[in-house]
């Protein structure tokens, strides 16, 4: 007669399987790690753009995901959310653009940076 008791259970990994199984292992273990750093980086940049946001006061540069740099002229706040009207172009060519708040990402923090060592400079 048939006796459970007499059946051997193996727990664990066996440390003889064949290499497949581990390639398939670190190859699965490497897609899930990517995943994971892919999802770190886009909850960062989020929170990132989320304070540049709120943070945003006129006269502040800035680049929009339409890939438009200017400066912050007016900030305001109509049924949709908020607004900010950006000057563009320098000289002659001024230009001013309306865009939702949520089209920024980031301060232009390039041209503060050749502006304070120009002054730099003429001193």
């Amino acid at each position: 007669m048939y006796s459970i008791l007499s059946t051997s259970v193996t727990v664990g990994f066996d440390l003889t399987a064949s290499p497949a199984f581990w390639i398939f292992s670190l190859c699965l273990l490497g897609v899930f790690g990517f995943f994971v750093w892919t999802l770190i980086r886009q909850i960062l940049f989020t929170k990132r753009c989320q304070n540049v946001q709120a943070n945003l006061k006129v006269g502040d540069r800035v680049k929009t995901f339409g890939g438009i740099y200017g400066k912050v002229v007016d900030i305001a706040e109509n049924p949709d959310g908020k607004v900010v009207t950006i000057e563009t172009g320098d000289g002659k060519n001024v230009g001013y653009v309306t865009v939702d708040i949520s089209s920024i990402y980031n301060l232009d923090t390039s041209q503060l940076s050749i502006q304070k060592h120009n002054k730099k400079l003429s001193k």
